[in-house]
Formats: structure tokens, sequence, C-alpha cells
């Protein structure tokens, strides 16, 4: 179908479907609201487009900010305080991240308890990027979080296990992924300034 046949078909969708008695149900009112909802945040998403210089910029501050390293990574998420001290009080003890890590698995209080495997910084969450960094250039015992780092009410131990110079991916192979991951965040920003100013009232 040519562009007017399409056109001419989402009219008569559109004017059969505002006939039937199901346009008047609440489904098909909130079906439109995702629709224009989702029309408007790929809008926002997409406005004005990324220029290539500004892509390649992101690029290079990206690679920049992995500090040109690959982490090999252990994490216990504790939710509270008060198991974080626990956390704590096990690593100070002697006993390996691992066998720490492996003993905490499924307990109360403990989020998680995982290997991350290699993974840049940019995988983590943005606080605990610059401690690991810090880690990744000890080694031993020294190579783990000897206190937990706070973040959004919950409590982090890393342990770098190792690590090894990154080799980046080359620009062009990565161009369409990374600005579409430009727009996604331009477009979670927009969302989040909707909803701060916004007074919208469900009776």
């Amino acid at each position: 179908k040519n562009a007017a046949d399409k056109v001419a078909e989402l009219v008569a969708i559109t004017q059969a479907g505002q006939a039937d008695a199901y346009s008047k149900t609440p489904e098909y009112a909130l079906a439109q609201l995702k629709l224009a909802a989702s029309v408007y945040v790929s809008h926002l998403a997409s406005t004005p487009p990324f220029s290539d210089a500004e892509v390649h910029a992101h690029f290079d501050q990206q690679i920049a900010a992995t500090g040109g390293v690959q982490l090999n990574v252990q994490q216990i998420t504790a939710n509270d305080l008060l198991t974080a001290q626990t956390v704590q009080a096990a690593l100070a003890s002697g006993k390996p991240f691992s066998a720490v890590m492996a003993g905490l698995r499924g307990t109360p209080g403990v989020r998680e308890a995982k290997d991350l495997g290699w993974v840049t910084v940019l995988n983590l969450l943005e606080p605990l990027r610059a401690p690991a960094l810090a880690l990744s250039a000890s080694a031993g015992a020294a190579g783990f979080s000897k206190e937990p780092i706070a973040v959004n009410n919950a409590f982090y131990f890393l342990n770098v296990i190792e690590s090894r110079a990154l080799t980046a991916p080359r620009y062009i192979d990565v161009a369409d992924g990374m600005k579409k991951a430009m727009e996604a965040t331009r477009a979670d920003l927009g969302i989040e300034e909707i909803n701060a100013r916004s007074k919208v009232e469900i009776l």
C-alpha cells in the first residue's frame, strides 16, 4: 500500500472504532491515552535529533568513565544498616569474600549476594563506580569494601577479584545503540519533569 492508502485505512478504522460502543469503554479510553503518551514520549526522545558529534562525544565520555579497565566483581547488597553491619563483621573476621557471600545467600535482609562477572564500572550504580575503580588498584584482602556503601536506602559491599585492560568497541559499531540509549535517557528525564510539575487528579 502507498502512503495515501495507509492513511485512508487508518482513518476508516478510527471512524469505525469511534462509532462502535466499545469506544465508550474505559479500556478504549486507556488505550487511547497509552497511544498518545507513547507518541509524545517518542517525540521527547528524538527532538531535537542528536548530532553525530554529540553521540561521539558521549561515547568518548563513557569510555573515559570506565577508567580503561574491566573488573571481575562480586557484590553483596543489604537492605538495612543492621544487616550491613553483620556483613561487615563477617568480612572483618578474615573470611574470604566469596565465603561470606555464599553464607549470606537467602538470609533475611540480604538483597543480593552474587558474582557480577567481568563488567565495566558503567554496569554499576553511579555511586559505586569510584569505589570499584579504587578497589581495582588493590590486591588480596584489600580488594573488597571494608565499610558499606550506602546508595538509595541499600548498603553495598564490593569485591574486585581482578582487573584487566578494557578493549573498547569501535565507535561505528555502537553509534546507533548509543544514540538510542541517549534518546531513552532524555525521554526518562522528560517524563520525570512532566510528573514533577503535573497535578492530575483521578476522581
